[in-house]
């Protein structure tokens, strides 16, 4: 939690531990610099409740895109390939380490067979590292019920301690179309002299001769490496209900006649309850596309500080109307989902508030 968010708060406690040692003083000494009310007719206790709408609060999400197996296909004896187009397995115990007849390649024959003596295959790999840009949904609306209670005056300036609950309900989505980046690798394997045939193949496990295709080397050389670029289309959207509380001492002073401003600041604390979706198509040049979806709920309670300030206006002795503006800061949040990441950002976010308040 960052010094600055409680500096308004730090202030005015300062200024009330002071004025409250003076009031204990001699009053011949100290003079008037302290009076407390002495009206006990007089209002000390107020409600308050008003309609708060948020801003400057956004969301990104990360780690999109995806750690996934690009090609599914099995070979016929039921293990996954482990290139995109096609497979050079294991072959042990039929052959030595560095021989296999269990290899297969889907073509075309130019490409992954070129007469050079080896054959080629290619394995592109990406990781899920794409950032969507930050998305706000102003304003968030909400409402807010506040108390506020006297605790002595110095001159004209009341001051005392408020406490609040507040609520706000938000929606923030993203349908950007997306840009990631994937590496294709290609090995290659020598042939050792033998003929290939033409795609597809699908070689088996086993001894080579008779049904099966002869045997190459198992030992991949490294041959080309490649950058691409892969395609996210999709939504990613969380909505939150955050409950809110804030606590702290405040500072009344009259403007003119009627007209007063209130200053305040303190801890806040915010309760988020949130529920997070994905869903997106990643599209990679040469292999094919993929679609992956995911959703959850997720809550947690943060903390942080607030400076708050407000203009109001007495009709009467009992019944008054403000309005104000807050700044808050409890931090961070955080809702993963599937390796996906939702994060909400509340480092700044402001509150204008409208409402009626009622003394007693």
């Amino acid at each position: 939690m960052k010094p600055e968010f409680f500096s308004c708060s730090l202030v005015i406690a300062s200024l009330l531990a002071v004025t409250a040692a003076s009031a204990q003083t001699d009053g011949a000494t100290t003079g008037a610099r302290l009076k407390l009310d002495e009206d006990s007719a007089a209002p000390r206790n107020r409600f308050g409740l008003s309609y708060r709408m948020g801003f400057n609060i956004s969301a990104r999400f990360k780690t999109l895109g995806g750690q996934r197996v690009l090609n599914p296909r099995l070979t016929p004896n039921g293990d996954a390939w482990n290139y995109d187009d096609g497979y050079n397995l294991d072959d042990t115990p039929y052959l030595p380490s560095t021989m296999t007849a269990y290899w297969g390649y889907t073509g075309p024959k130019a490409t992954q067979a070129p007469g050079d003596g080896f054959l080629h295959l290619s394995q592109t790999t990406y990781g899920a590292d794409v950032t969507s840009s930050r998305r706000t949904d102003d304003p968030e609306p909400g409402f807010e019920l506040s108390y506020n209670r006297e605790l002595g005056q110095i001159g004209r300036t009341r001051w005392g301690l408020e406490g609040a609950f507040n609520y706000m309900t938000l929606g923030i989505e993203n349908n950007q179309t997306l840009f990631g980046n994937a590496i294709r690798k290609t090995d290659k394997f020598d042939l050792q002299g033998v003929f290939i045939p033409d795609p597809p193949v699908y070689g088996t496990k086993g001894p080579p001769g008779g049904a099966n295709q002869p045997a190459i080397s198992h030992t991949a050389v490294p041959d080309t490496q490649a950058n691409i670029t892969t395609t996210l289309a999709g939504q990613r959207k969380i909505d939150a209900d955050v409950y809110g509380f804030r606590l702290g001492p405040y500072l009344e002073i009259p403007i003119y006649k009627k007209l007063a401003l209130s200053l305040s600041g303190g801890l806040a604390v915010a309760a988020v309850k949130s529920q997070f979706n994905y869903n997106e198509v990643v599209s990679v040049p040469g292999i094919g596309a993929f679609a992956q979806s995911g959703a959850g709920s997720r809550s947690e309670v943060l903390f942080g500080g607030y400076a708050s300030g407000s203009v109001s206006y007495s009709f009467s002795k009992s019944w008054s109307a403000f309005v104000g503006g807050q700044y808050q800061n409890v931090g961070h949040f955080s809702h993963q989902v599937g390796g996906k990441v939702a994060e909400l950002d509340f480092t700044k976010s402001l509150f204008l508030n409208a409402g009626v308040g009622f003394s007693f």
